[in-house]
């Protein structure tokens, strides 16, 4: 048996992306998001979530926020009491995420049709 394939289709092939199931791709998000709520500075999306998306983490992650699939909330802490050398009070960033639990699943396959599917 011969196959004939031409120049067009093995260009398409080559440049074609591993097809993502939801189930595949909800299990992904979901890791992600824990790894977020767990530790916001260091949380890095997964390779194949990247890919699936052709986002990097924090674009990925403004996506959820504008989905409402996680809400960030931010401060600037400043501790008096601690002073540095200079004679200026210490002051910290803090942010911190959620995930709102209301129509949770909807919203990722929503999320989901929008940006992969």
């Amino acid at each position: 048996m011969k196959l004939i394939v031409g120049e067009k289709q093995i260009k398409a092939i080559c440049e074609a992306k591993e097809e993502i199931t939801y189930y595949s791709f909800f299990a992904q998000l979901r890791n992600f998001l824990i790894n977020l709520l767990k530790d916001p500075v260091h949380a890095e999306a997964s390779d194949k979530l990247q890919e699936y998306m052709g986002l990097g983490s924090k674009q990925i992650i403004e996506r959820l926020i504008d989905a409402d699939l996680l809400r960030r909330k931010s401060s600037i802490i400043e501790t008096p009491k601690e002073v540095t050398d200079n004679g200026k009070s210490k002051v910290a960033f803090s942010i911190t995420y959620s995930v709102p639990r209301k129509d949770f699943k909807a919203k990722v396959k929503k999320f989901y049709d929008k940006y992969v599917g």
